[in-house]
């Protein structure tokens, strides 16, 4: 066994030293990973409902061509249930 009383004290410095730097490294990375995670997802979520608003759009311009008797209002609809980010 090695006592632990006979390494110098530079040697546990060093060695204390290097595991939280690698401990810092992992957690800062952890959390770039988590940042990256979350703009990717959000940039989805925006591409989703940006493509829903459209479907909508173009779903009630054809019901409004081939039937103008009814009014579907489901670009109104769609709008309301996303809030104010899709305005167009």
């Amino acid at each position: 066994m090695i006592d632990i009383t006979q390494i110098p004290q530079q040697v546990v410095t060093v060695i204390v030293g290097c595991v939280i730097t690698a401990v810092f490294s992992m957690v800062v990375a952890f959390f770039n990973n988590i940042r990256k995670c979350n703009n990717i997802n959000r940039k989805r979520l925006w591409r989703i409902e940006k493509t829903l608003a459209i479907m909508a759009k173009i779903i009630d311009t054809q019901t409004d061509k081939v039937h103008p008797e009814l009014s579907s209002q489901l670009n109104d609809f769609v709008q309301e249930m996303l809030g104010d980010e899709v305005r167009s």
